[in-house]
């Protein structure tokens, strides 16, 4: 779940509810919205003296759902996916 911060005419009523998964999936306003990626990159991480692991965080679904959050900002739901690289120094 991700809060997109929006202008405010596109904000709805305040909540302060904390929904359950199964709650996000019933209240689905648009599913599978179309997206473009823009810039995807690898993130590098020493491990040891001997390998590197590279990480990169990929969307592969975002859905709006009909819900709020607190500043009555809209409830998306987005799916990831990891790409992972171990490599040797």
């Amino acid at each position: 779940m991700i809060t997109i911060f929006v202008p405010k005419e596109l904000r709805g009523t305040h909540s302060r509810k904390v929904y359950s998964n199964a709650k996000l999936q019933t209240d689905i306003k648009n599913i599978d919205i179309d997206f473009e990626h823009l810039i995807e990159n690898f993130y590098g991480y020493k491990i040891d003296e001997k390998w590197i692991l590279s990480v990169k965080t990929t969307v592969s679904e975002i859905t709006k759902t009909r819900l709020f959050d607190v500043h009555g900002e809209p409830i998306y739901i987005i799916r990831t996916a990891f790409i992972l690289k171990f490599k040797q120094k």
